[in-house]
């Protein structure tokens, strides 16, 4: 529990940098179409 607690705010850190500079937040599912990738493909991308 305590470490699940400590994760917490750290979880969506990734995120905070884009919403301070204003920058449009993209699915990850519109970035596979823009991209012509499938979103499993980049899903599994990002685990590694």
């Amino acid at each position: 529990m305590e470490e699940m607690m400590a994760k917490a705010p750290t979880n969506n850190y990734h995120k905070r940098p884009a919403h301070l500079e204003g920058k449009k937040m993209v699915s990850i599912v519109e970035y596979a179409e823009d991209n012509r990738r499938s979103h499993s493909n980049l899903i599994n991308k990002a685990m590694r």
